[in-house]
């Protein structure tokens, strides 16, 4: 496995680690209270627990299953062989796609932004344009990342 993978999980356990960790003790918190019958007057306590309490809890679990995760497979990586360069090569195109398509996506966030000031006046009169202006938010940016996927591979694929 290489280190670009191994780095990639790391990422991915810390994010999912991170949202585990603040909808659990968000979960456990208010069932908690929901049980005991606490009452939140003003909704200061949950506020507390959804925007303090929970991020640091959530950050501390996601930093731990980083760790975790990049402990155990360093470690799986010093027992397994050597791998063969193509691996290696590989490996470093799939990041590479990954990052094509991430700014893909970003780019079709951005570009989402500004379709209410290009469809804002048809979506008054046209059902058709409200329906595409309602879905631009959703479908310009997959598109994109789909869109840098597939050119991130056509145009750097492996040698033959």
């Amino acid at each position: 496995m290489s280190k670009a993978r191994i780095a990639l999980l790391t990422i991915l356990t810390f994010l999912a680690g991170t949202a585990a960790g603040y909808i659990l003790l968000c979960l456990l918190v208010f069932g908690i209270w929901e049980a005991t019958g606490v009452h939140d007057q003003d909704g200061g306590g949950a506020m507390a627990v959804g925007l303090v309490i929970a991020p640091i809890v959530g950050i501390i679990v996601g930093s731990a299953g980083a760790i975790w995760m990049a402990i155990r497979l360093l470690r799986k990586r010093a027992q397994a062989p050597l791998p063969a360069p193509v691996a290696e090569a590989k490996d470093a195109r799939f990041v590479f796609r990954l990052f094509c398509a991430l700014g893909g996506l970003w780019l079709g966030w951005r570009m989402a932004g500004y379709a209410p000031y290009v469809l804002g006046s048809w979506s008054h009169d046209y059902v058709v344009a409200a329906i595409a202006l309602a879905g631009t938010r959703y479908v310009l940016p997959l598109a994109c990342a789909a869109i840098g996927w597939w050119w991130s591979g056509r145009y750097f694929s492996a040698p033959d």
